[in-house]
C-alpha cells in the first residue's frame, strides 16, 4: 500500500494564511502586549545640571523604565491601565457594544498621557535666588515604541470606527475587481 503523497507547498501556503489572517485579525491585541512589553524597556532618560551663583555645582543621569513610570502615582499606571483596556475591549463579548469607543480613546489618552509624564518631570526644573537646576529629558526606545503602538491602534480604530476595511478583505477586493474586469473584457 502506498503512502498518499502530502503536497508540503499546499500545506506551506494554508499555514502562512492561518498566520496572516490570525495576525491581520488580532493586529489591535498584538500591539497592545507589544506596548506592554515595553515597559521593560527605558521610557525617560533624566539628566539634571545644578548651578550655583553661575557656577556649575553638580549633575546626575537617570534612566526610567515604563514599570517606574507605572508606579508613580494614577498618571503613571495609566500606561500599563490602557493597553490592558483595550485587550479587554477586544477579547471579551461583555464589552464588545464599547470596543470601538474604547479602542479609540484608550490609545489617545495613553498618548496624551506621555507627554503629561514628561510635563510633570519638567517642572522639576527650579531657580531659586542663586541656585538653579536644569532638567534635560529625552525619549527612551520603551516609549517610542509605546507611542508608535498607539498610533497605529488609533489609526486602525479609526478605520473600524468609520467602517473602513482593514487587511485582507481590501487584497480580496482588489483581487476579485481585477479578476470580474479580465472576464468582462
Amino acid at each position: 500500500m502506498e503512502k498518499p503523497k502530502i503536497d508540503k507547498d499546499f500545506i506551506l501556503s494554508q499555514k502562512s494564511k492561518v498566520n496572516k489572517d490570525f495576525i491581520l485579525s488580532n493586529i489591535i491585541v498584538i500591539l497592545c502586549v507589544v506596548s506592554i512589553v515595553s515597559l521593560f524597556l527605558t521610557y525617560f532618560s533624566v539628566e539634571i545640571e545644578i548651578w550655583m551663583m553661575g557656577q556649575f555645582a553638580g549633575e546626575g543621569f537617570s534612566r526610567i523604565s515604563g514599570f517606574g513610570v507605572a508606579n508613580d502615582g494614577f498618571v503613571g499606571m495609566l500606561v500599563l491601565v490602557l493597553p490592558v483596556s483595550i485587550i479587554i475591549a477586544n477579547r471579551s463579548k461583555k464589552f464588545a457594544t464599547h470596543k470601538k469607543y474604547v479602542t479609540l480613546c484608550a490609545p489617545i489618552i495613553c498618548l496624551i498621557n506621555l507627554f503629561v509624564i514628561i510635563r510633570s518631570i519638567i517642572s522639576l526644573s527650579v531657580g531659586d535666588g542663586g541656585a538653579t537646576m536644569d532638567v534635560f529629558i529625552s525619549f527612551g526606545i520603551g516609549a517610542w515604541i509605546m507611542a508608535i503602538c498607539m498610533v497605529v491602534i488609533v489609526a486602525l480604530s479609526v478605520m473600524q470606527f468609520l467602517g473602513i476595511k482593514t487587511g485582507v478583505s481590501i487584497i480580496d477586493e482588489a483581487a476579485s475587481k481585477s479578476n470580474t474586469e479580465k472576464v468582462g473584457e
